[in-house]
């Protein structure tokens, strides 16, 4: 299972890498919008981020 996550995020973190700045900005803004959605007021939301 570890192999295979480990491969996910290789692939993944390529694909990322591969992508214009723009396309990046924008499919990540394009994310944020629809999270923001889902998220009601004065929800919590707790996050976890990487380097």
């Amino acid at each position: 299972m570890r192999e295979q996550k480990n491969s996910v995020r290789q692939i993944l973190r390529q694909r990322k890498d591969a992508m214009i700045p723009e396309d990046r900005l924008s499919k990540s803004h394009r994310i944020c919008r629809h999270l923001m959605k889902l998220i009601a007021d004065g929800e919590t939301v707790m996050v976890f981020t990487s380097n």
